[in-house]
């Protein structure tokens, strides 16, 4: 929760805090190392006809979510290339001639 808070004021996106009755089932990813955050946005009415929600909150929300997916994309690439310089260290790489 921290490092999605930090992002978002990093990047001047407004965050807010709530409690609220519902829930997700993303608690069975943890046990596989991943993180596991719920990200929403404020709205009256919810899951009815008349539910309501600010533009803003939802386009902070996304502005949120591509930036912690760009996030992981670059370390992910950066994982890759270390992974590549280790093995051409090792030796591990043959060219063709």
């Amino acid at each position: 929760m921290a490092r999605v808070v930090a992002l978002a004021r990093a990047h001047h996106i407004p965050v807010q805090y709530g409690v609220t009755g519902g829930g997700n089932d993303a608690a069975v990813y943890t046990r596989y190392g991943s993180n596991a955050v719920a990200l929403g946005w404020p709205t009256k009415y919810s899951h009815s006809p008349a539910e309501e929600s600010d533009t803003k909150d939802v386009y902070g929300l996304s502005r949120i979510c591509t930036l912690l997916a760009t996030q992981s994309v670059v370390r992910r690439i950066r994982q890759v290339r270390q992974c590549a310089i280790v093995h051409q260290g090792l030796g591990g790489v043959h060219r063709q001639r």
